[in-house]
């Protein structure tokens, strides 16, 4: 569909780049512009209703002689409408990030350019990427001034250029290092999320990380190596030995970005651990409470947090919470969101609000809140006693869950969550299943029962 990408995009843009928008509208007198301007003052709820806009425009401001020179023209309006929009969000990136703005610049200019000028520019992005330990950039820097300095041919600069040489070697050699170390943390999280995808090559892969561990001396890649172990031992009973080192290494850096980084995988990864296996809220809150998170981390964090609170009858403190997090939570995190809502409509006693929220969510693509609103749907359905909707959840549930039995994380609290939920439905006692384990969500739904 045409509008789909213009209505991503007018999702993205905030309130200050809305502003610039509709003053450089107001400057010109270009009929593109109007229309910018009156699409961006209008809340579209999808790109339906964003196609439907630009047709209206179009038909408008233009005659046409044939459909195919209107339907022409609607694709030229709507890649102009999503240009202006993209060059606000290029422009706010660059005045917000001056590494960004330096290796433009010097990119721009590195061909027809004043030397001098664009080698100014990468040694300036090269500093600043130093500082961030951003490698990719430290290596477009360095590879951009060895190129200049080979144009001037004089001493001092192939003295430098022997130097630069030497550092790129050593950044590239790091570099090398630190994706292969990345690889496999996206296949041990891989394997965490979906065994059956890794399954046949976990042996190979264990090997290859002992094998690097024998040669890697960077602690920081140590550290991100044992912690892709600990993720690929996770159902075993040497997680936390793996889990342990990785903390061990870590505790002795100071707070860099790479380091800080981390720390924030390794802090995530112990509270959806622990939170599987059963922890109590008492003991998970403090591993959200450390430290400082980024923004996509700390909405993970924030969604924990929000549960911990409604989980443990602090309703008004979550409202608040959540009210507060539906600007964090937007796009594909909107789900988050939604969630904590239904939750907390279960909780608050308005079972009707909370159904509203998971008929939409149980087919959600995320594992995670797709099974979680299946499993609160039949409690509730349970509880309101509308026998032919638990019927049907419930085999429709078994069945998701065995379409997606090879996600690990609290497999077994899902399957004897389900079994209880099927004997009650039954009439049959929940007695015949002594105790759900499984995290404080497994534990919530099974208390509540009727």
């Amino acid at each position: 569909m045409i509008g789909k990408k213009l209505h991503l995009l007018i999702k993205e843009i905030s309130i200050s780049q809305v502003k610039i928008i509709v003053y450089r509208c107001s400057l010109s007198t270009d009929k593109r512009f109007e229309i910018l301007k009156d699409l961006i003052s209008i809340r579209h709820k999808d790109e339906v209703e964003i196609n439907s806009f630009i047709q209206n425009a179009v038909n408008i401001h233009w005659t046409f002689t044939s459909v195919q020179e209107n339907q022409l023209k609607i694709r030229r309006l709507n890649h102009f409408l999503c240009e202006q929009l993209e060059l606000v969000i290029i422009e706010s990136f660059l005045t917000s990030s001056p590494i960004n703005k330096n290796l433009l610049l010097a990119q721009a200019l590195e061909k027809n350019g004043n030397p001098i000028l664009v080698k100014n520019y990468f040694q300036n992005v090269q500093q600043h990427a130093k500082l961030t330990n951003d490698l990719p950039l430290q290596l477009l820097s360095i590879e951009g001034q060895l190129k200049l300095n080979f144009y001037t041919q004089n001493d001092y600069d192939l003295e430098k250029s022997l130097q630069l040489n030497e550092t790129l070697i050593q950044t590239l050699s790091y570099t090398n290092n630190k994706k292969t170390a990345d690889y496999y943390e996206t296949i041990s999280t891989i394997y965490l999320e979906k065994t059956k995808i890794v399954i046949e090559k976990k042996n190979t892969i264990i090997l290859a990380i002992f094998q690097l561990l024998n040669s890697e001396t960077s602690p920081l890649n140590r550290c991100s190596l044992f912690v892709s172990l600990a993720k690929l031992h996770y159902d075993e009973g040497n997680f936390y030995y793996y889990f342990e080192k990785a903390k061990m290494l870590l505790n002795e850096f100071t707070n860099t970005s790479e380091a800080n980084e981390l720390k924030e995988k390794i802090q995530f990864l112990e509270l959806r651990i622990r939170f599987f296996e059963g922890e109590t809220i008492e003991n998970l809150r403090p591993i959200i409470q450390q430290g400082n998170h980024s923004i996509q981390v700390g909405k993970s964090i924030l969604f924990y947090k929000i549960l911990f609170l409604i989980l443990d009858h602090e309703l008004d403190s979550a409202q608040v919470e959540i009210e507060n997090s539906t600007a964090l939570y937007k796009n594909e995190y909107l789900i988050y969101n939604h969630f904590l809502k239904a939750l907390y409509f279960i909780k608050n006693n308005e079972p009707k609000k909370a159904i509203q929220l998971l008929n939409s969510l149980m087919y959600s693509n995320n594992y995670f809140f797709a099974l979680f609103s299946r499993l609160l749907m039949i409690q509730l359905q349970i509880n309101l006693k509308n026998e032919y909707l638990c019927k049907s959840f419930l085999t429709s549930t078994k069945k998701y869950m065995q379409q997606n039995k090879e996600n690990p994380l609290g497999k077994e609290a899902n399957e004897n969550l389900i079994k209880c939920l099927q004997n009650t439905f039954s009439n049959r006692k929940l007695g015949e299943i002594s105790k759900i384990k499984g995290s404080i969500l497994h534990q919530f739904i099974y208390q509540n029962i009727n």
